[in-house]
C-alpha cells in the first residue's frame, strides 16, 4: 500500500493551522514595530530641533571643529557663568551715557575673568546698581565704588549687595568720598568674606561702626580715615574686630587714651597705619612726658608701685619730673602711688602705640 502523502500547507486557506500560526507571527511582528514606531515619534517630538552642524558632531561628522562648536554654542550645557556675564555687561554698558561710546567698551569681549572686568568698571566709575546684581553669583573678589557714587545716591548702589548667600567670593569693597548712612552701612552685613574694606571721606561716626562687628571673624584692614565724627567711643566696636592686622585712624577724632585701651584689645599683630595727627605729634614728644630711658634702680613695671614706700615713690616721680615739670611729688602715699602708676602705664602702653604704626618696619617719627 502506497504511503499517505501529507496534505500542502494552503496558505490561503485561513482555517489551516499553518496559516493560522504565520499570521499570529505577522501580527505580533506588527504590534512591535508599531510600539516602535510610537516610541521614535515620541522622542524626536520631546527633543528640542538641533543645527545640522550639532547632529553631525553627535554622529561622528566633522568630530574635532564641529564638536567643539556644539560645546560653546549658545544654551550648552558647559557655557560658564562668566559666558553668561560677559554679554549682559556689554548690553547694560551700552545703554550707559557715559559708557556707551568709550573705547575701552570694546576691552570686556577680550577680557577672561569677571575680576579683570570688575576692574574696567571700577576704573571708570560705570558701576550702576543692575550691574553690581549682575555679579552676585560671580567669583569677584575686589569693587571699588570710589568713581562710581559721584552721580548716584550710594544707597541705590549699596542695597545690591544685601542679598543672602551672594557676593560670597568678595573679600575687598572701596567706598570712598560720599556720605554713607547707617542703612547704608547695614546693606554690608550679609557679605560673607569681606576682609578690605576702605571707607574713606564717608561722614561716619562711631555708630556706623556698630555694623561692622558682623565681620569680626573676617575683617583685616579697616580704612576708617577722614571721618571727624568717629571719637574715642569707637574702641568698643573695634575691640570687636578680632580679625584685625591693619587699622588706619588719620582724620579721626581718637586720642591718645582711647589708643593706650585699644592697643591691648585689639590682636597683637594688628599695626595701625595711619594715626590721628594729634596723636603722632603726642608720640613724638614722649621724651616730654616722662622720662624715656629709666635707669637701673629705678620702676618701670608698674605693677611694682603698690608695694613701694613713700619715699622710694618720691624718688621714682622726681626722675620723671626732670623730663615733665607738672608732675608733683608731694602729697600722701597714695597720691604718690596713683600719680607714678599712671606716669608708667602710660609709658609702657604709649611704647607699644609705637612699635605698632606702620608696617613693623623702624619709623623715624617715633
Amino acid at each position: 500500500m502506497p504511503p499517505k502523502r501529507s496534505k500542502p500547507v494552503d496558505s490561503s486557506d485561513p482555517n489551516s493551522s499553518g496559516c493560522r500560526s504565520a499570521n499570529k507571527r505577522l501580527r505580533l511582528d506588527a504590534t512591535v514595530l508599531s510600539e516602535k514606531s510610537k516610541n521614535s515619534l515620541l522622542r524626536s517630538s520631546a527633543a528640542p530641533t538641533e543645527p545640522q552642524h550639532k547632529r553631525d558632531a553627535l554622529e561622528g561628522d566633522g568630530v574635532s571643529s564641529s564638536f567643539s562648536d556644539f560645546l560653546s554654542g549658545p544654551g550648552s550645557p558647559v557655557e560658564s557663568d562668566f559666558d553668561k556675564l560677559q554679554p549682559l555687561v556689554v548690553a547694560a554698558l551700552e545703554r550707559l551715557p557715559n559708557a556707551q561710546d568709550h573705547p575701552d567698551l570694546r576691552k570686556i569681549g577680550r577680557l577672561k575673568t569677571s575680576e579683570d572686568i570688575s576692574k574696567l568698571l571700577s576704573a571708570h566709575g560705570w558701576w550702576t546698581p543692575s550691574l553690581i546684581e549682575m555679579f552676585a553669583e560671580s567669583t569677584v573678589v575686589t569693587i571699588s565704588l570710589l568713581s562710581s557714587t559721584g552721580s548716584l545716591n550710594p544707597s541705590l548702589l549699596l542695597e545690591g549687595f544685601f542679598r543672602q548667600g551672594k557676593f560670597a567670593h568678595l573679600s575687598s569693597l572701596c567706598i570712598t568720598g560720599t556720605p554713607l548712612s547707617h542703612q547704608d552701612l547695614a546693606h554690608l552685613r550679609l557679605l560673607p568674606s569681606l576682609a578690605i574694606l576702605n571707607l574713606v571721606s564717608t561722614s561716619l561716626s562711631t555708630i556706623h561702626l556698630l555694623h561692622l562687628v558682623t565681620h569680626a571673624a573676617n575683617l583685616r584692614d579697616l580704612n576708617i580715615s577722614s571721618n571727624p565724627l568717629i571719637t574715642d567711643d569707637a574702641r568698643v566696636p573695634l575691640s570687636a574686630l578680632t580679625a584685625l592686622t591693619s587699622l588706619h585712624l588719620r582724620g579721626t577724632s581718637i586720642t591718645i587714651p582711647c589708643l593706650r585701651l585699644l592697643v591691648y584689645a585689639i590682636p597683637s599683630t594688628c599695626r595701625f597705619i595711619t594715626l590721628p595727627q594729634g596723636c603722632l605729634y603726642y608720640l613724638n614728644t614722649r621724651s616730654r612726658r616722662y622720662c624715656m630711658d629709666i635707669p637701673v634702680g629705678y620702676v618701670q613695671d608698674p605693677r611694682e608701685v603698690p608695694n613701694m614706700t613713700l619715699s622710694s615713690l618720691k624718688r621714682n616721680l622726681e626722675l620723671h619730673k626732670g623730663a615733665n615739670g607738672d608732675i608733683a611729688i608731694g602729697g600722701t602715699k597714695a597720691e604718690a602711688v596713683e600719680r607714678l602708676m599712671r606716669v608708667l602705664c602710660g609709658r609702657v602702653a604709649d611704647g607699644k602705640i609705637a612699635r605698632r604704626v606702620g608696617r613693623g618696619e623702624p619709623n623715624p617719627d617715633i
